[in-house]
This record gives C-alpha cells, sequence and structure tokens, in this order.
C-alpha cells in the first residue's frame, strides 16, 4: 500500500500510453472512495497545452458524460506528478479476454464477439455525437473494458476533447472503426484457426468486407451496428458462462485481494486516516461526482509478546470453552482477549481468577465511572483526568480528590470489568494469547461476579445469533450426551429460571434437532432461546455430542 497525497494506491493495474494506471481509495475524514489513478508520464504532460487539454477534457464530464467512457473524477497534481482520477469497471480489457483464450487454445464465440463489437461500434458514435463535446478515444483492445457481465465501456487512456472541425471527427471516427473491424475480424479468424465449427458465417464476411471498404466519409458507425446486430446470433447466457469461466481465477483473485485491502485499511487509525485525508494535493478540474462513500471499522493491532505461551484467534460462540479449559488446566499466567468492543486482562493463579482489568473501546474508564455519579465530568476535566487512559494514573487522581469512597470505586472498577467482559462475548472473532508470567499491575480487580456467570449472562444475550445458528446446523443430527460436572455446579454459572427449565428437560441420547422440537413445547421457550442455552452448556461441558447412530 503506497500512500499518493490523499489517496492509497494497492496495486498496479496496468500500463496505458498516458502513464500506469493503479487500483487505490481516497481517504476521506469519514470514508474512502474507491478509485483508479492514473499516474501520468512527465513527458506526457509536458506542455502547458496538454495540460489544458486535460483540464477540458476533466471538465467535460462534470455535465457531459457518455455511458460508454469510464467516467473521470478529476485531474490534479501531487507533488510534481499529474493524475487523473475516475472509475474503471471490474473486469478486463478486450485485448486480455484475446489473450486469454488464445493461451487456453479456447475459440470465443462469434455470438461473444459480435456482442462486444456491436458495443463498441456504438461508443464511437456515442463519443463522437454532435450534442455535446465530442471525444477523440482510443478503441485499441487495451483500452476498452468488459466487466463480468458483458458490458463494454471506453477507457479514458489518451482520451481528450476534439474541436468542432468535421474533417477531424471524420478521421477519428474513421480510426476507431478501423481498429474495431480489425481485432473483430482477428478473434473471428483465429477462433476458426482454434476450432472448425467456428467457421464465420457468410453473412458476416460479407459485413467485414464492407466495414473495411467503406467512404469513411458517409458510412457511420451506428450503421454498422445495426448491420452487425441483424446477422449476428444473440448474445445468451452461454456466452456470459463463458466470460466467467475465462476469468473465474482471476475473479477469485480480486475478491481476495479486496478483503485483504479492507482488513488493511481497517488498520489504520482514525488519526493516521485524517493525516492523509489532508495530504498536499491540487484539484486542477473536477469532473464526473465520485462513487459514494464507503467506511471500514478500526481493528485495534495487538502486539503478540515473545514471551506469549498460545495465541490464536477466538469467537464469542467459543469463549467461555476457552476461559474454562484455562481454569481447569490451573494455569497461572496472564490471559489477554482482545476485541472491537475493547480488551480484558485476565490474571489466573493455579486456575482461580484473582484479578482483572480491562479497558472499553466505546466507553474510557473515566466516562464510566462519571456516568455512575461517582465524580462529575467538570471534577475530571479541573483534575486533568477526563482524557486520561492510564488506568493506575486515573484511579490514583480519583482517590487524591476525595470525593468518593474506596468501596464504591471497587464496585464501579469491578462493573466496568465485567461489562467488558460480557461485550467480548458478542464479538465476531478476535486474537487472544497467554503468557505463562504473572504482570504485576495495581489497582487490579476482579469482576463483581462469577466468571462463568458473566459468560452465561454474555452468551444469552450478546453471541452472535448466526454463531449460534451455526452451532445448531452444523451438530444437528448429532446425540446429546449430559455429563457429570467434576469441575463446575449449576450455581457456579447462576442459570436463570427459565434456562433450568430447559436444562431440566433436556433428554439423554437424543439428537439437537430433536432435542429443540421438544423443548420448543414448553411454555415461554422458542428455538432461538434453547439453542442459546444448549450452546452454552456445550461449551461449559455440560453437555457433550456423539455421532448420530443414522451417520
Amino acid at each position: 500500500m503506497i500512500q499518493f497525497g490523499p489517496f492509497l494506491l494497492f496495486e498496479q493495474r496496468h500500463r496505458g500510453q498516458q502513464g500506469h494506471f493503479w487500483r487505490g481509495v481516497s481517504v476521506q475524514d469519514d470514508g474512502f472512495q474507491s478509485v483508479v489513478i492514473q499516474q501520468l508520464k512527465s513527458n506526457w504532460v509536458n506542455h502547458e497545452n496538454i495540460v489544458k487539454d486535460l483540464i477540458t477534457t476533466t471538465e467535460s464530464f462534470s455535465e457531459n458524460s457518455r455511458k460508454s467512457l469510464c467516467p473521470i473524477y478529476d485531474f490534479g497534481m501531487v507533488g510534481k506528478d499529474y493524475y487523473i482520477a475516475g472509475h474503471i469497471p471490474p473486469g478486463h480489457t478486450v485485448g486480455r479476454l484475446l489473450a486469454r483464450c488464445d493461451a487456453l487454445q479456447l475459440a470465443p464465440s462469434i455470438s461473444l464477439m459480435s456482442h462486444l463489437a456491436t458495443q463498441a461500434l456504438a461508443a464511437i458514435d456515442d463519443v463522437l455525437a454532435s450534442n455535446g463535446p465530442a471525444w477523440a478515444a482510443s478503441f485499441d483492445v487495451e483500452n476498452l473494458w468488459i466487466d463480468y457481465a458483458g458490458h463494454l465501456r471506453v477507457g479514458w487512456d489518451g482520451l481528450r476533447i476534439l474541436k468542432a472541425d468535421q474533417s477531424k471527427m471524420d478521421h477519428h471516427r474513421s480510426r476507431a472503426i478501423d481498429a474495431v473491424v480489425d481485432w473483430f475480424g482477428t478473434a473471428l479468424i483465429n477462433a476458426n484457426k482454434l476450432q472448425a465449427s467456428h467457421a464465420i458465417p457468410d453473412e458476416i464476411s460479407e459485413w467485414l468486407r464492407h466495414a473495411l471498404s467503406r467512404d469513411s466519409k458517409e458510412t457511420l458507425a451506428g450503421q454498422l451496428t445495426k448491420s452487425l446486430l441483424e446477422i449476428s446470433p444473440p448474445f445468451d447466457t452461454g456466452d456470459l458462462a463463458m466470460l466467467e469461466s475465462l476469468f473465474k481465477r482471476e475473479r477469485a483473485v480480486e475478491q481476495a485481494k479486496e478483503r485483504r485491502q479492507q482488513q488493511q485499511l481497517a488498520s489504520i487509525p482514525n488519526g493516521a486516516r485524517r493525516v492523509i485525508s489532508q495530504a498536499s494535493s491540487q484539484v486542477l478540474a473536477v469532473g464526473t461526482p465520485r462513487q459514494e462513500k464507503f467506511t471500514v471499522e478500526p481493528v485495534q493491532r495487538v502486539e503478540i509478546p515473545a514471551h506469549a505461551l498460545y495465541q490464536g484467534d477466538v469467537s464469542g460462540l467459543h469463549l467461555p470453552r476457552l476461559i474454562y479449559r484455562y481454569a481447569v488446566t490451573r494455569v497461572t499466567g496472564q490471559l489477554q482477549l482482545h476485541g472491537s468492543s475493547g480488551h480484558i486482562d485476565i490474571h489466573w493463579v493455579d486456575g482461580a481468577i484473582v484479578r482483572t482489568r480491562a479497558h472499553s473501546h466505546g466507553k474510557r474508564l473515566a466516562d464510566y465511572i462519571a456516568d455512575r455519579g461517582l465524580v462529575s465530568r467538570d471534577d475530571l476535566v479541573t483534575a486533568g483526568l477526563s482524557d486520561e487512559t492510564d488506568e493506575s494514573a486515573l484511579i490514583k487522581g480519583i482517590v487524591a480528590l476525595g470525593r468518593v469512597g474506596y468501596h464504591a470505586l471497587l464496585e464501579a472498577l469491578q462493573a466496568y470489568s465485567s461489562d467488558v467482559l460480557i461485550a467480548l462475548c458478542g464479538r465476531d472473532n478476535g486474537p487472544y494469547f497467554f503468557s505463562g508470567e504473572m504482570v504485576e499491575q495495581t489497582f487490579t480487580f476482579e469482576p463483581n461476579q462469577s466468571i462463568f456467570a458473566l459468560l452465561n449472562h454474555g452468551m444469552m444475550a450478546r453471541t452472535p445469533q448466526a454463531q449460534i445458528d451455526g452451532f445448531i446446523s452444523a451438530n444437528a443430527g448429532q446425540r446429546l450426551v449430559t455429563l457429570e460436572h467434576r469441575f463446575l455446579n449449576l450455581s457456579d454459572i447462576r442459570l436463570g429460571t427459565r434456562q433450568l427449565r430447559v436444562w431440566n428437560s433436556v433428554s439423554h441420547g437424543l439428537t439437537v434437532s430433536e432435542q429443540l422440537n421438544r423443548l420448543t413445547a414448553l411454555p415461554g421457550i422458542d428455538t432461538t432461546y434453547a439453542s442459546r442455552v444448549l450452546a452454552m452448556m456445550h461449551q461449559l461441558d455440560f453437555l457433550s455430542l456423539s455421532e448420530s447412530i443414522d451417520s
């Protein structure tokens, strides 16, 4: 990922005659906008008139953009480098399509090639239309873009505004038609060489001869488009399937890159985003309005210490099992759990939790204490504690104010720790690591309930339903086995009245599906609630699963 002014560039897409194309994003304070950036060669913009032409071309998109052209958003400078920012649809060029067919020794269908040629010919009349500006565009195979639905657009590489001169327009129209007819005819000939059944129909052969021998001043691209449509087989689902199969691997790679890029963007802190968005650049001309912004949630960068014994990722569904296993194995050390809602450190001695400390991303500890009415926000501001992020310094400062008793403050700290742990049960996935050494910290405190009771509450109230549903569907045919627990009692997890009704109705040996059907017959118990109880009891080893007899 490379910063280029207010843009972040991910990868070089291709090389054009004016310069290199990059896939990237424009960074804004409140989001990102997908863009394609073309860094123009210095020798391409080495004259004032060329810069003026590019400004005029860009501005012409503000009110007169054509559907057949890839839109230009703006033209500007970053440092001494000129750039064009715009949009190119996800897909590939006609040149890439033909090269792919050649590499695979696959003959493209006549209907597919005719479909692309008619779109290209229609685009010629569109960009050279008399109503509005006329553009001189390249109709070379490397400047014609096809999306995965088979729609074709003309790229902006080499694009410029034509002055109102009929002879120049005729010249550019003739060159564009020649370019399209040339690659269309060549593709059909090569397809016939690869596969004899792809013989060029007589009507299309006649059309090619007419197109090549036409009078450029009299024959318009629209006339050729109409006549080709009349004699060509229709573009159908088979052609669309061929396009998809040709670029199946490339599309999968692109989607994987997009996911990685989203992760990269999410890792950029908000402060860094603001710095990038305010980076020096000069917009010389504005064209088509940019696409809507998109946002990604920032993720916390977690530094895994070198002395970590275990590390991995854990979802909200499997968090109770992780905590429970550490308790059963009587560990001594520190477990750190990280999620989008915050992080919590759990200190263990011989399998018992002796202290915890937590940090919530949504609400700082100072705000939490103020919301409980223990200390006013004004007092925190006056004491310089409102923005304090160091927990020890914050608590020492509050104690020094003499406005709150130690017991009340301890209760607030315990409640804060409990709330963060419960919130972690709602995460999709997050990192954790365990180190085998104690880290002595002042002002640490345990949750205000049994940690297993908190996990019970968190799993019932916070764990995403999709995770619960995934557990049920994956184990629907498994048989439930009730276990005699040697480590926990039901009182440790503090089952509520409804939970006890579900638990007391669980039958040994039924499949998960059968058990759910019986549980939902209980008054006030639905599938969603019963599923959560079963998942939670399984995570804490009150239930196990065995293979169904049917399997």
